[in-house]
């Protein structure tokens, strides 16, 4: 697998994997509106292609078949707000690989991630990412607690 820089034409691709992990990942007790709304308005080739304009997004594949993507806030510290892999991809060390790349590449990262989403949890640990404190992420009117990790204390 290599990893590629995204360009505007991608766009319906990320949108594409953005939707699947992200359903596959939040929808614990199955699909309900507030997830099919979030990721109706969430994942189209209009934000994605404003995301590509406005950060760093890296595609992980072969031969314009792509399986998972980052996206990296550079800003002072650089923010690591996507990384995801197609489901039937996970486990199989291409997050690693993915992510190894991001950190070389923007060397002090930082993320949130969902506190019952213990797979990435572990994940980033074991990527050398620790916890440092926690936010908020609000969905229709629901707060849900993430947590935040650093590859810097």
């Amino acid at each position: 697998m290599e990893i590629v820089e995204a360009k505007e034409s991608d766009a319906a691709i990320i949108a594409a994997i953005g939707q699947a992990v992200w359903v596959n990942t939040y929808s614990t007790d199955g699909v309900v509106e507030a997830i099919a709304n979030y990721v109706a308005i969430e994942f189209t080739v209009q934000n994605v292609l404003a995301m590509i304009r406005s950060r760093n997004v890296y595609l992980l594949g072969k031969e314009k078949s792509f399986i998972g993507y980052a996206v990296v806030n550079p800003g002072d510290r650089g923010e690591l707000e996507t990384l995801y892999i197609l489901p039937r991809f996970q486990r199989k060390g291409y997050g690693t690989q993915l992510m190894r790349y991001i950190i070389k590449t923007h060397k002090n990262i930082s993320l949130s991630c969902w506190e019952y989403n213990t797979e990435a949890l572990s994940f980033y640990s074991k990527n050398g990412l620790a916890e440092c404190g926690e936010c908020y992420f609000e969905l229709e009117g629901e707060k849900h607690r993430n947590i935040v990790l650093s590859t810097e204390l």
